[in-house]
């Protein structure tokens, strides 16, 4: 410091310096790093202090509601979901979890997956004020799924009490939509769905009115729940050779072993039908009946929508009913349509009845492709990678839209399948590719072990767990890029009888970035016991008849109501109806 009498010219920098430094090192480097030490440990210790004191605090809104608020409600919640319906969204299930940890919310979350995909319905969990806050936090965080309610206690017995502000946030969220809602009762992580579902409670937002109380039984959310508990049970048991550690793929031998090398593993890749090295499965049946002059005719006006339809040899009358139904010469011009029923034969003999029938039937209708494999539920793959061949080698150069594959028992509203499909690449920026949408999307179904079963599959046909997923056989429709790969694809694997399983679910996964798309409103597809009215409600587009040619009168004479305006005031008139909502495509 300078002295009074000093000017500060005379102040001693160097020296200064000098002196700081002695005093600094004077203290020693061993006891310099423990000061450190000692240092750092406070600040860590008073950091992680200040983030559980934030994490304990209660946030007041962490995500804003979307939609418009009732006039004078109190909404307030502690944490809520970034959770927002739109038109594709079935409807919302709040699942109260009994026992709050990080492996609950991610085990019922797994397990909730194919509800979420399948069936178009949103996952919310929803909570009272817990001890664990540190955890429900940070799930909140990671996941935006979580629902808080700040004035109950988590409990056993706190069901009833968030109904109240379950139904106050679902109006603020739906706005004008109305959505069926779910809570269900205290979930634990050993729970099946089927369980879950039984002790729910169920009811409607409604814009307008509560639908109240309901009984959990609508049909839609009902059958999904129900779904879920069939086709995904808890996780793979990981000291099993044949299960696999990824949940978010489908199950393959990368996963298993990672490397190949031994015969032994070179047989998995093959039982698992994985893509070989060599065509495996040759295909050479001969066609006894087929109409190579068809796609040549089509070049000159290509179809929308191509058809083809498995039938059996001896189904002529299902054939026939088709024919004056959902693929009449007046349904075939307003939609621009072409179908083809691909079959194989009841017999060796081929100069029996039966084949003599098909040969007079082909000749007057030309819309039958025959080869010479015996027709039987377990060919049913044949039949349909015949049909594959069948457009890759005759109708590569058609300009068609999309490919439907179904059954000769289904009753097609192809209007309303082809007004939708217009819709859907009338709104897209470009056509969409690779993509197969189906009428019922199954994901990673369980295998059925039960001997017992219809499609019991041993472990000796297919070892793994869970299928990929695939879309059910009534009805599917395909984009024109995949014919070709998923006939060359299947060449390379071995077959498998179940044929919906194995066409849209493995040769499709084999071929790597194919999408599954679920069609709106066709989940579950109905059944020829289905009333009319309930066909309309529910926007369905296909109905299955099991083999009664009786009933595709009925149901066709639904769907007509749709396009047919008198048809439309007779069906108003009969059933009371002020107006034509119920008779919408979607």
């Amino acid at each position: 410091m300078c002295a009074p009498r000093q000017t500060c010219s005379k102040f001693d920098i160097p020296s200064t310096v000098k002196n700081y430094k002695k005093m600094f090192f004077g203290i020693g480097t061993l006891q310099l790093y423990f000061c450190s030490i000692c240092a750092f440990s406070a600040l860590v210790f008073a950091v992680s202090a200040l983030h559980f004191w934030l994490l304990s605090y209660p946030l007041s809104v962490v995500l804003p509601i979307t939609g418009k608020q009732e006039t004078g409600s109190d909404i307030a919640y502690t944490i809520q979901p970034s959770i927002v319906p739109d038109n594709s969204t079935a409807g919302l299930i709040f699942i109260h979890l009994y026992n709050i940890s990080h492996l609950a919310f991610n085990t019922v979350r797994r397990k909730a997956q194919p509800i979420d995909t399948t069936c178009g319905y949103r996952i919310i969990f929803v909570v009272g004020q817990v001890s664990a806050n540190k955890v429900v936090r940070t799930q909140a965080q990671q996941h935006r799924d979580i629902l808080q309610l700040p004035n109950i206690v988590h409990s056993q017995a706190s069901q009833k009490l968030i109904i109240p502000e379950v139904k106050k946030y679902a109006k603020a969220i739906c706005g004008k939509r109305q959505m069926g809602i779910i809570v269900t009762g205290n979930v634990d992580t050993q729970d099946s769905y089927r369980t879950i579902w039984r002790n729910s409670i169920a009811f409607k937002i409604n814009p307008k009115k509560d639908s109240g109380g309901l009984k959990p039984d609508l049909d839609r959310y009902g059958w999904c729940m129900g779904n879920a508990s069939q086709t995904y049970e808890d996780p793979y048991n990981e000291n099993d050779l044949l299960t696999f550690a990824q949940h978010n793929r489908p199950d393959s031998t990368a996963d298993l072993i990672g490397t190949a090398g031994s015969e032994e593993i070179k047989q998995l890749h093959y039982l698992l039908l994985e893509p070989q090295d060599h065509i495996v499965n040759k295909q050479e049946f001969q066609h006894i009946i087929s109409e190579p002059a068809l796609c040549v005719r089509l070049r000159r006006k290509p179809p929308y929508l191509l058809i083809f339809t498995h039938s059996s040899p001896a189904n002529f009358r299902l054939r026939q009913k088709i024919r004056e139904t959902w693929y009449s010469r007046e349904s075939r011009t307003r939609n621009n349509i072409v179908n083809l029923f691909f079959l194989g034969i009841s017999s060796t003999n081929l100069s029996s009845q039966t084949q003599r029938q098909i040969a007079a039937e082909s000749a007057k209708f030309h819309d039958i492709i025959q080869l010479d494999f015996i027709d039987s539920y377990r060919n049913l793959t044949f039949k349909h990678t015949a049909a594959l061949k069948y457009l890759t080698e005759n109708c590569q150069n058609i300009t068609y839209k999309f490919v439907l594959k179904t059954d000769d028992d289904m009753v097609l509203d192809v209007d309303s399948i082809v007004f939708y499909m217009k819709k859907l690449l009338k709104n897209r920026l470009a056509p969409p590719t690779r993509t197969i949408y189906c009428s019922h999307l199954m994901y990673r179904e369980v295998i059925k072990r039960n001997t017992t079963f219809k499609w019991y599959i041993s472990p000796e046909e297919y070892p793994g767990r869970t299928y990929p997923p695939y879309c059910y056989g009534a009805g599917y429709l395909m984009t024109p890029d995949l014919i070709g790969d998923l006939y060359n694809m299947s060449l390379y694997m071995r077959r498998f009888w179940v044929d919906d399983v194995y066409i849209s679910g493995f040769v499709a996964r084999n071929l790597r970035n194919v999408r599954h798309v679920q069609l709106p409103n066709q989940i579950p597809v109905f059944s020829k016991k289905s009333s009319a009215l309930e066909i309309l409600q529910k926007k369905r587009w296909l109905v299955h008849t099991y083999n009664a040619p009786t009933a595709f009168d009925r149901i066709w004479s639904t769907f007509s109501t749709r396009w047919n305006t008198t048809a439309r005031e007779s069906f108003k008139l009969a059933n009371n109806l002020s107006d034509d909502s119920i008779f919408s495509v979607a």
